[in-house]
């Protein structure tokens, strides 16, 4: 069958990959030039910044599949330096051993490493914007709107994941509402997302007294950044001569009055507020880079519309939605939830096709 996966971050592309293997033909649409999502990387210069999810962990049964499926297993790193939690004295809540959890993994080229060895094998249109999500009864078959649009034979599909988050979810599929299961709309309805701006700035090198890799600065009512870290202690192979690359992001309070400034005055804000937790850091940086993530964590966790509890469409439509407000925050939440929808999608196709086999 043809299926279209919409949205190639780690949970469409998790879907994806499940489904080729299943010997469905796979159309990937991506409205970024790139895949990853929140896993993503931003790479200059020779400095390799995580600028969204900052490390998956060793153990992550889903994710350790598809790196050992892409042939990737010995690529990943374990992060050496300490995450410390910092209190509102600027201690260290944790010891340098404590802050070690070898669990950690990431790759020395960046996390977008795993979404671009997926997006090789699968393809897909990127650059390429869905816009609704339609059905042709006539020929029982969905169409793919599509900003610019493709021809017929590359939009019109057996079936559809939709792999975005909730309310471009609900959103796209306006069209198909009718067939879709309006408990799970109404919940899906519900889900929330925090705002983020992330600061990206290479510096001249900092020499930190006691090396670490991430803090997350004390919660206070006056705190804007949630996370502080140096992108180049990451692991061995993230290391340039001479520079360190800081990263920081904002609290989701900070993030919703950082979106409407321009980039240069919120860097600046940003930045001064992390010098506070590292005095170390230079009066300036030698250049700095901003992402805007409109569509950052699940506000509410316990909104989570739980793929099982709400199934997307009754059998036997070919629709499913997948991504992290189906299982949770984080990667392999996100991978898990595209592995169950294109489990779920694959029942229904033999379900309609009487138990025959469905490789194209």
């Amino acid at each position: 069958m043809d299926i279209a996966i919409i949205g190639a971050g780690i949970a469409g592309l998790s879907a994806g990959w499940a489904l080729r293997h299943a010997g469905h033909r796979v159309r990937m649409f991506e409205r970024n030039y790139k895949p990853g999502g929140r896993m993503n990387t931003r790479r200059k210069a020779g400095l390799v910044v995580d600028h969204g999810d900052r490390f998956i962990y060793r153990d992550s049964p889903v994710l350790r599949e598809l790196i050992t499926d892409c042939g990737l297993q010995g690529e990943v790193a374990t992060i050496d330096l300490p995450i410390y939690t910092m209190r509102e004295d600027g201690s260290f809540q944790e010891s340098a051993e404590e802050g070690i959890d070898r669990n950690r993994i990431t790759f020395p080229d960046g996390m977008l490493v795993l979404p671009e060895a997926l997006r090789r094998q699968l393809g897909g249109y990127y650059s390429i914007g869905v816009t609704a999500v339609e059905r042709n009864e006539n020929a029982k078959r969905f169409v793919v709107q599509t900003e610019p649009p493709l021809r017929p034979v590359e939009s019109h599909v057996d079936a559809v994941v939709i792999a975005v988050p909730a309310t471009e979810a609900v959103h796209i599929s306006r069209p198909i509402h009718n067939l879709l299961n309006p408990v799970f709309l109404e919940k899906a309805r519900e889900v929330e997302y925090t705002r983020c701006l992330t600061l990206m700035a290479a510096l001249p090198k900092v020499e930190l007294p006691q090396p670490f890799y991430g803090l997350t600065p004390p919660k206070t009512p006056t705190t804007t950044l949630s996370w502080v870290a140096f992108e180049d202690l990451k692991c061995a192979r993230r290391g340039v001569h001479g520079w360190s690359i800081m990263i920081a992001h904002s609290t989701s309070e900070a993030g919703a009055k950082y979106l409407s400034m321009e980039d240069e005055n919120a860097l600046g804000k940003m930045y001064q507020e992390a010098r506070r937790y590292v005095p170390q850091l230079p009066s300036e940086w030698r250049w700095a880079r901003a992402k805007r993530w409109r569509v950052a964590h699940l506000q509410d966790p316990t909104k989570v519309v739980l793929s099982k509890e709400y199934p997307a469409a009754p059998e036997p439509v070919l629709v499913e939605f997948c991504g992290d407000y189906r299982e949770g925050d984080g990667c392999e939440s996100a991978a898990r939830s595209g592995r169950l929808a294109a489990e779920s999608l694959q029942a229904k196709i033999e379900k309609l096709l009487g138990g025959k086999p469905t490789t194209s």
